[in-house]
Order: structure tokens, then sequence, then C-alpha cells
């Protein structure tokens, strides 16, 4: 503890453990070691000695500039020409400048800074409803369909089109807008999707049928449409214009009549069935009961 030791001089013998901070020599310059944290410590100009470790934000040097450490928080230090000194993790969004041009990191929603000529400095997030100084807005990608340019004519996004309508009353329509099928162009020709057309009409009344609804659908000479997949829409009884029925391979056509009144006889239901001469037609399955 050679603290209080002294030397003919009148300087302490300073050990390495010592916490030498209070230690003054003979010109009145502390004696620093590693571990300390001086940055309250003051040499003879004035400058702070600093560690690595400290946060050495609010010490200030002779000329009034901080010493800023990278890890410290920064926005709110101060230099002599009144620029702040940004660190990148900090959002300085509401930091001014000497010239009021806001400083704008990437991490920042900045649609609402404003810089000395009113031009907003626009995010690609929240530009939607920002207007710059000619009032044309800038537009997202995501958030554009409802926008207005100054001409009237709005920014369509992909996703938001379909009930859109543009200065010629032309609606855009979008693949995705399923519900378009309402839609009505300017000489009142609707645009048809392919899932819900079955029952839209076009301008000569002839009806654009989907395979999936297909089956009841009769279009201009009663002649229906009968699709692979409506095999259970019961055929039987769907009659042409000629009022021969169409059969389908699974209803049962025994009750079937052709326009000579021969029947139509399916493999399965054929044993009781009776031709026009009265011979039965026998099934296999079916033949030895007969």
């Amino acid at each position: 503890a050679a603290a209080a030791t002294v030397t003919t001089d009148n300087t302490p013998v300073i050990t390495p453990e010592e916490e030498a901070a209070t230690t003054v020599t003979t010109d009145n310059t502390p004696v620093i070691t590693t571990e300390q944290e001086a940055a309250a410590t003051v040499t003879t100009d004035n400058t702070p000695v600093i560690t690595t470790e400290e946060e050495a934000a609010a010490t200030v040097t002779t000329d009034n500039t901080p010493v800023i450490t990278i890890e410290e928080a920064a926005a709110a230090t101060v230099t002599t020409d009144n620029t702040p000194v940004i660190t990148t993790e900090e959002e300085a969004a509401a930091t001014v400048t000497t010239d009021n041009t806001p400083v704008i990191t990437t991490e920042e929603e900045a649609a609402a800074t404003v810089t000395t000529d009113n031009t907003p400095v626009i995010t690609t997030e929240e530009a939607a409803a920002t207007v710059t100084t000619d009032n044309t807005p800038v537009i997202t990608t995501e958030e554009a369909a409802a926008t207005v340019t100054t001409d009237n004519t709005p920014v369509i996004t992909t996703e938001e089109a379909a009930a859109t309508v543009t200065t010629d009353n032309t609606p855009v329509i979008t693949t995705e807008e399923e519900e378009a099928a309402a839609t009505v162009t300017t000489d009142n020709t609707p645009v048809i999707t392919t899932e819900e057309a079955a029952a839209t009409v076009t301008t000569d009344n002839t009806p654009v049928i989907t395979a999936e609804e297909a089956a009841a659908t009769v279009t201009t000479d009663n002649t229906p449409v009968i699709t692979t997949e409506e095999g259970e829409a019961a055929a039987a009884a769907t009659v042409t214009t000629d009022n021969t029925p169409v059969i389908t391979t699974e209803e049962a056509a025994a009750a079937t009549v052709t326009t000579d009144n021969t029947p139509v006889i399916t493999t399965e239901e054929a044993a009781a069935t009776v031709t026009t001469d009265n011979t039965p037609v026998i099934t296999t399955e079916e033949a030895a009961a007969t």
C-alpha cells in the first residue's frame, strides 16, 4: 500500500494495483490506470482522457466538440456548428441540421419529414398519401389503387384494379380479380372471367359458358352444352331442338325414348328391357333367371 509513501521530491510511488485517479504528480497531471474510468479526470489543458469503455457523450473538450463513441446514441449531441453527430443505429428523423434539412436513416419512417423546399422525403412503404410541391403523389406499389394524379388518371396496382375506372370509363381488369364478371366497358360488353362467366351474357345475348357450369345452360338455338364433368346432370331429360334426348353413359337410359320410339339401352339395365319386336336384351350378369 504505497499510496502514502513519499519520495524526496514529494512525488508518490504508485503501485499498478492502486486507483491513482486522485494522485497528483509535480505538474498536476494525474497518473491514469487502464482500469479507471477517467471521464471526469482533467489534464492541464482541460482535455479529458477517455477510455474505450466510457460513454463519452457528455464529455466536452476545450473547443466544445464532444468525443463520441460508436456505441452511444449521439442524436442529441451538438457540435460547435450545431450539426448533430448521427450514429448508424439512431432514428434521426427528428434531427435537424443548420439548413433545416433532416438527416434520414434508412430504417426511419420519413414520410412526414419535410425538407427546406417543402418536398417530403418519401419512404417506399408509406408514400401513398404523400404529396409533392406540384401536387403529384408519390405512389407505392402496394397502396396506389385509390390514388389520383394531376390529370385525374389513377395509378392502378395489379392487386386492386378491378373496380378502378380510368378517364374514359374503361375498367382496368386484373387476372386475380375473379369478381370482374359484372364489370362493363364503354360499349357495354362485359369482361368475363373464366370462373364466373356461366350466367354472363354478351351483346348478342349468347352466353359464355364455363366447363364447370355448362350442363344446364342453353344456347340461342336451345341446344344444351354438355360438359364431361356433368355426368350427374341427368341429361336423359334434356331435350335438343329436334326433341332427341342427349344420353350420358352413367344414366339409367332404359326409360329414354328416341324419335322413333326405340329405347336406348344401357349395358347395366337392359335385362328387363324389351325392344320393338318384344325380344328382351339379356345381359351376361342377369341372364340366369331370365
